[in-house]
């Protein structure tokens, strides 16, 4: 009877402690699901800013890239504002559920964001200003080429001009 006794502990001990985390489980999935909807709310907001501000048409006014590439900056910007919120909110949804360690990780990664953002605005302004120095030293060696008439090609085989067009 004595084993009895003590598998009747334990799995009362058990059920009793999963009873009083699931208070801890459902507030912490509260707050993740709140941090995941503002995190979308976040995403629209940067993206409905890129769009006010016109920031494609400026960048394409400027010479600085297709709109192709200046997409890629901005979902990443996108991104990054995100995930800043997912994670800003599963820190103490990581505190509720009892995960100190998980909790400081993320607080670390938190505090780097922003270094990242640093980071991706100067990458977008050292594009911006190479692309505008190389577009003055192209207009620079145009001004400072002689100026001869157009010269027609010499002629060329056919069977040259059909291996470059294949």
């Amino acid at each position: 009877m004595y084993i009895f006794d003590t598998m009747q502990s334990i799995v009362s001990t058990f059920l009793q402690s999963i009873v009083l985390y699931i208070p801890n489980l459902i507030g912490g999935l509260v707050i993740m699901s709140i941090g995941l909807v503002l995190s979308q709310i976040v995403r629209k907001l940067v993206t409905s800013l890129f769009s006010v501000f016109r920031l494609d048409e400026l960048i394409k006014q400027a010479g600085i890239g297709k709109k192709e590439q200046v997409k890629i900056w901005q979902d990443l910007l996108t991104e990054l504002a995100g995930w800043s919120v997912i994670i800003l909110f599963l820190v103490p949804a990581s505190e509720v559920w009892g995960l100190s360690k998980v909790s400081d990780i993320l607080n670390n990664i938190l505090y780097y964001i922003p270094n990242v953002l640093v980071a991706v605005v100067i990458g977008f302004v050292g594009i911006v200003i190479a692309n505008q120095t190389w577009f003055a030293t192209q207009l620079n060696q145009l001004d400072q080429r002689p100026q001869q008439p157009c010269q027609p090609w010499p002629d060329t085989p056919s069977f040259s001009l059909q291996f470059l067009s294949s």
